[in-house]
């Protein structure tokens, strides 16, 4: 997690292809916004996105 001197809030994950990092997904948003529960389902989305991702990504290689 990252947060700015403007309050905003980054959430990251890598996407994989043959086991290196190629690139990132994330998510940004004003500080106001962020919670407990929001950090716990934005990950979540994240993490689940990233896996279908690498998943196409290594059917593709």
């Amino acid at each position: 997690m990252s947060l700015s001197a403007k309050h905003i809030v980054g959430l990251a994950v890598p996407i994989y292809r043959a086991g290196q990092v190629i690139a990132s997904l994330s998510v940004f948003l004003p500080e106001s916004r962020f919670t407990d529960r929001h950090r716990t389902e934005i990950l979540e989305s994240l993490k689940a996105a990233a896996r279908k991702i690498n998943e196409w990504l290594e059917k593709e290689a």
